[in-house]
Formats: C-alpha cells, structure tokens, sequence
C-alpha cells in the first residue's frame, strides 16, 4: 500500500487556475468556503489543511484534478470571462443587496454581476424598480400598460412609493414560483454566465430573455441607475 499521499498548495492552486473550481457553500465539507483563494488567502491555507488533515488521498494520488472536481456538486466558472464594471453606485448596490439578502442570497461577486447585467438587459425607467417587475403594491402606480380589461389597464410594469417597496416588490417577484431557477442560481452563488445560460427559460417568463447573455458576452457591464423620481405613469 502506498504511503499517505500529502496535496500541496500549488497543486491546488494549479488546479484553481485551470478548471476555474469553486468550491460550493453547498458542499459543507468545511468552512473555509471563499471567493480569494490565492495560495496567500489564510482561506486557502486553512482549506489545504483542512483536506490532509481530513481525506485520504491514498486512492486519488493518481488523479487529484477529478478528485477537486468531485467536492463540488457543481463545476462554475465564476471569473464570467473578466466582465468589466464600469456603471453603478454604491446606494445601487445596496438595492441589490438587500434583495438577495431577502431571497437567501448571498452578494457575491458573480450574484452583483448577474444583477448588474440583468439591470442593465432590462433598462428599466420606472421607479425603484430595476428589473421591470409587474408586482402589485399598495401605493404603486402603472409606468406602462401590458394588458387591458373592459378598456382599463390592469397589468404593467409598477412605479414603486419608496426604496423599500421597490426591494419588496423584486424580492418577492424572484420568489413568487414562477422563476426557480434564477432563484436557485443566485442562492447558490452559480455564476452570473451559468445563471444566464441555465436560466433562460426564467428569463424569458420575466421577459428579459437572452438579453441578459448578451450583456455579459460584451465583456462590459454599465447597468444604468435605478431610478429615483417618478418619469412617467399612465
């Protein structure tokens, strides 16, 4: 029997770079789940000694690269091809935020951008409310019309009161059902790409489509900002 096989930092790191590996939060086999993983993280260095001081690696000496890959249920790449940001702000970002938060996300880096590119796909004018959502809510009024009844319209994308109903309101569009998928993807932290290429179904439910995909492929993200003050209302 050969002796206790010891995996190095730059095995790992070799592996990293090439097959672009996370290592998802989902998985649970240690808590040293991170986005910096650099041989110099103290993440990293923990989760090196996390695997030799937990895995025999006796029977994957021979084959470390589909060992790495078996500790995720999900191979993603989630460098989305060195995106550029140059659009947004900070009171954005934390719209965003706080809606993942409300859907069990995290605001990850490649959640950020996925929300970042699917506001920008959207191009949404109507107020606190970056995505487009038709979500009904007290206070709110019409920005347009998408379906009618008797001559009244009663369905279209919302002008939202107030920061906080726009949140609410795109919180629990993500939520209602209809968009598993996306909600699924961003809560376990997929990949803005991934999410746009598994998703597509959902985006076209929402309305968005390939539009999303798009964004991404053009290697730079400028999502407009969300606004503020009430641009129109029918």
């Amino acid at each position: 029997m050969k002796g206790r096989v010891k995996i190095t930092e730059g095995e790992i790191k070799y592996i990293l770079q090439k097959h672009k590996l996370s290592i998802n939060e989902s998985v649970k086999l240690t808590d040293f789940v991170t986005s910096d993983m650099s041989s110099e993280s103290p993440n990293f260095k923990s989760f090196v000694e996390f695997l030799n001081g937990n895995v025999d690696l006796d029977t994957i000496a021979d084959n470390v690269e589909t060992f790495f890959k078996s500790l995720s249920k999900t191979v993603t790449d989630t460098d989305t091809d060195n995106v550029k940001i140059v659009g947004g702000n900070r009171t954005d970002d934390e719209f965003y935020k706080e809606v993942l938060d409300r859907i069990g996300a995290e605001p990850t880096k490649e959640n950020m951008k996925f929300f970042y590119a699917w506001r920008q796909a959207e191009g949404a004018q109507a107020t606190y409310n970056p995505f487009n959502t038709t979500h009904k809510k007290e206070g709110s009024s019409l920005w347009n019309c998408l379906k009618k009844k008797s001559g009244k319209c009663v369905s279209g994308v919302r002008n939202y009161d107030s920061e906080e109903d726009g949140i609410s309101a795109t919180a629990s569009t993500i939520k209602n059902g209809y968009y598993p998928c996306i909600l699924d993807g961003l809560k376990n932290d997929i990949g803005a790409k991934n999410i746009a290429d598994k998703c597509l179904s959902n985006l076209k439910t929402w309305g968005t489509g390939g539009l999303v995909k798009t964004v991404l492929n053009s290697k730079t993200l400028n999502p407009p900002v969300i606004s503020r003050s009430l641009v129109k209302k029918v």
